[in-house]
């Protein structure tokens, strides 16, 4: 499977839309870490970046399967996306989502489930996914454990905004999954 399949099947699977383009790239990363998908992530300022997503969301829009829509500027509660865009799948995305789900319904299926996975796991704006994210990233990098003082440190040495309350539903997000270790006292 393609990974704009996935993407679309991911825009379906929230409805038809999400808002954000670091969303959709942290919601991959975490989607790509439960379904073991090598999406090529790499370090990046605001957490793992993937030029394959980044590509995929490009083609999706160019071949008229997702439309983009500049939604405005972002809230003022913190974070770092000065514009937001909003993208929403067309009939021709729908009808190529149906269309994968016809032809590999066990991997689609796994892109659901993993998908709903993420959503017990809690609805996160972009900002603490992104928090998540780059605290998982960048501590398994330097072989870290995954802990929540871990976490808080990695947090403080990040160079934007990172309210107190968006870490701690980070951590709670990660301590869902096994990404978490217990720590050590």
């Amino acid at each position: 499977m393609k990974v704009r399949e996935v993407l679309l099947l991911m825009l379906d699977h929230a409805g038809g839309a999400l808002q954000g383009r670091t969303l959709i790239q942290k919601r991959l990363f975490f989607l790509s870490l439960l379904m073991n998908l090598d999406l090529h992530y790499y370090s990046h300022y605001y957490g793992p970046f993937s030029p394959e997503v980044d590509k995929a969301l490009g083609q999706c829009i160019a071949l008229g399967l997702v439309e983009e829509t500049i939604v405005g500027f972002t809230d003022e509660s913190g974070g770092f996306e000065g514009r937001s865009f909003k993208y929403g799948l067309t009939s021709d995305g729908n009808v190529v989502v149906r269309l994968t789900r016809r032809h590999e319904p066990e991997i689609s299926g796994d892109v659901a489930i993993n998908l709903s996975n993420l959503d017990k796991a809690g609805h996160l704006d972009y900002l603490k996914l992104s928090i998540a994210a780059k605290a998982l990233y960048d501590l398994r990098s330097k072989d870290k454990p995954v802990t929540l003082s871990g976490i808080i440190d990695e947090a403080r040495s990040f160079d934007w905004d990172v309210p107190e309350p968006a870490v701690r539903d980070a951590v709670e997000f990660l301590k869902f999954f096994e990404f978490f270790a217990a720590e050590s006292s």
